[in-house]
């Protein structure tokens, strides 16, 4: 190998990095992932704003509806269908 081909080598060795593209944007996105963990963790917590006790209200009646739901499947028949009269 010739010295100008040797040194083409390595700098294509300095730009490319090894492995798969794809393992190598996976491990870029969990270092940015791990790096935002971090800077939540360490903030401190807010007071709770008017708007985010309101949203908190909201979530707990979805919930409530969504439990109610789930107990009226859960109470019909199996052999009848949840929607009756639909297209008659």
């Amino acid at each position: 190998m010739t010295p100008d081909e040797r040194a083409r080598l390595e700098a294509w060795r300095r730009a490319n990095k090894p492995g798969r593209a794809t393992e190598r944007a996976w491990g870029r996105q969990n270092r940015d992932a791990a790096r935002w963990l971090d800077e939540i963790m360490r903030e401190t917590p807010r007071a709770p704003t008017p708007d985010l006790l309101e949203l908190d209200a909201l979530r707990t009646k979805l919930r409530a509806h969504i439990a109610r739901f789930d107990a009226e499947m859960a109470a019909s028949p199996d052999d009848e269908p949840p929607i009756g009269g639909l297209f008659d």
